[in-house]
């Protein structure tokens, strides 16, 4: 149908067909907005240069790991180990990222200094 609307776009047959089979579908999904973190995320990300924004959210992740670790290094009860379990799990998970990001902006830098 969408093709033949693609073809003769001012057919008023295929138009009505077009919408009598938009009609009948039944799982009409709606898309579901973002959480607000990540709207504002974007938005601090749009209101700043790249490479400003990159800094600004590695030092963010940065201060949130050291905050983890301040409360690792002060909780220590037997009682918090899935707390230690599931600390070191993130530190583990997020560390390939932050190497990747870490390489990828040397390698950035190094190639434009060199040109």
């Amino acid at each position: 149908m969408k093709r033949a609307a693609i073809l003769h776009p001012n057919d008023p047959d295929i138009e009505h067909n077009l919408k009598l089979s938009y009609l009948r579908t039944v799982d009409h999904l709606e898309p579901v907005p973002d959480l607000f973190f990540v709207q504002w995320m974007r938005a601090i990300a749009a209101a700043m240069a790249p490479d400003t924004a990159r800094l600004f959210f590695m030092t963010s992740w940065l201060m949130l790991f050291g905050s983890l670790i301040l409360i690792y290094l002060v909780l220590r009860p037997e009682a918090l180990r899935i707390v230690r379990i599931v600390f070191f799990a993130s530190c583990f998970s997020l560390y390939y990222p932050q190497l990747c990001w870490v390489y990828n902006y040397l390698e950035t830098h190094l190639r434009t200094s060199y040109h």
